[in-house]
């Protein structure tokens, strides 16, 4: 029957529907409809889970990424804030337009996490 319907699952259903003493075509298509669900259902939750996690992970970035830049903000922020007490303006300027001296500063004031 599994090579003419080219359904693979075809002796389990008739396995099943020995065993629930099903002795008719209604039946036999009623059951075949109930594992089909079934099947749908499970592929259905699976594909769920995983576009749940991927939309999960996604926002989780971007929360992640606002955060961050957030942070880093505030960081250069005080740095400024540092460097204007001190009254060194050019060390505001360099901090402003070199990453590595700003960095370099950041670490130096303790500012880093």
């Amino acid at each position: 029957m599994s090579a003419m319907s080219g359904f693979k699952n075809v002796e389990n259903i008739i396995k099943v529907a020995h065993e629930r003493k099903v002795n008719n075509m209604k039946g036999f298509f009623e059951l075949a409809e109930e594992k089909g669900l079934e099947r749908g259902i499970e592929l259905g939750r699976t594909e769920g889970i995983e576009k749940g996690i991927e939309l999960g992970r996604t926002e989780g970035l971007e929360l992640g990424r606002t955060e961050g830049r957030e942070e880093g903000a505030d960081m250069v922020s005080e740095l400024n804030t540092i460097l204007a007490r001190e009254g060194n303006l050019e060390k505001i300027i360099k901090a402003n337009t070199d990453k590595v001296y700003r960095h370099e500063l950041l670490k130096k004031y303790r500012l880093l996490k």
